[in-house]
């Protein structure tokens, strides 16, 4: 079980305080006798009629007493928690490396390393799982997802465009294909950074949004002419200089949908702590009235 509100915890010091001082006020005798009773009384029978209000009242004392602890709980914010701990697949990241002609390879192959190099040394042993596509003419699947971070840096340090088959530029069909591979690999938060360079694309074909994190990279220093093609794709753009921002995007992202999944798989205490408090009280007031 764990508090969310731990700090409501405290309003047992003041509720201890006063359960001390009420059971010192009820040792007294005739401290208990309602109204001027305790004045017209001679000791022998305010000891009798003390220990008749006692009899009588010590359940609804431990009743009352039940029903704070019980607010006090409640304020606490007690939860349940049934599994906190991801699924292996929870992230994942697809490069999509730009392979049209008279594009600046050796700059998207420098950031490329560079984002698996992070990856590897920064959490080498949960590193995101990642993905590459090279796009051409069209878009083609190079590695699948995988944690592997050294067997895709083989085939980015070798990505031309040489090996396309034919010219061309498909940036979109690049984003679609990795996406689909995020979603092969049944990914619940997955990134696609889009490394490029080069003259921005003129013409952009819609693709669906399906729900992941889209990155543009300009590995040449010039993504101020790229804004039209980021917002075109509903991307984030960035910068070469930007490797930190990329990574971070997709670790903020899995935290919130972490934190989002947490609170889904939690049981919150807190209704049938309430229940039981207004039963008890109902119980209470229905005492009070029979009197």
């Amino acid at each position: 079980m764990t508090l969310l509100t731990p700090v409501a915890m405290l309003l047992l010091i003041p509720f201890t305080a006063f359960c001390l001082w009420y059971l010192q006020q009820s040792n007294r005798v005739g401290a208990m006798l309602p109204g001027s009773w305790r004045l017209v009384t001679t000791p022998s029978l305010r000891q009798f009629m003390q220990r008749r209000l006692k009899s009588g009242d010590d359940k609804s004392i431990i009743v009352a007493a039940v029903c704070s602890l019980l607010v006090i709980a409640t304020l606490a914010h007690p939860v349940i928690v049934i599994d906190t701990a991801p699924p292996a697949n929870f992230t994942g990241r697809v490069v999509v490396l730009d392979m049209s002609a008279g594009i600046d390879v050796e700059a998207q192959r420098f950031f490329a390393d560079s984002l698996l190099v992070n990856q590897s040394v920064n959490d080498a042993a949960s590193a995101t799982a990642t993905g590459l596509v090279v796009a051409g003419d069209g878009a083609y699947t190079v590695v699948p997802v995988t944690q592997d971070m050294a067997h895709v840096q083989r085939y980015t340090g070798v990505a031309t465009p040489d090996l396309m088959p034919a010219n061309g530029r498909t940036l979109h069909e690049g984003i679609a294909v990795a996406e689909s591979l995020l979603a092969d690999a049944e990914v619940a938060v997955g990134q696609v950074v889009i490394v490029t360079s080069g003259t921005p694309l003129e013409e952009f074909i819609a693709i669906p949004d399906r729900g992941r994190l889209r990155d543009i990279v300009v590995a040449d220093g010039e993504s101020q002419h790229w804004s039209g093609v980021a917002e075109s794709y509903r991307a984030q753009l960035h910068a070469s200089s930007d490797l930190a921002a990329v990574v971070e995007r997709l670790s903020s992202a899995a935290r919130d949908r972490f934190f989002r999944g947490v609170q889904e798989s939690t049981f919150d205490l807190r209704p049938p702590l309430i229940a039981l408090a207004l039963v008890l009280w109902l119980w209470l007031l229905r005492r009070r009235i029979e009197r």
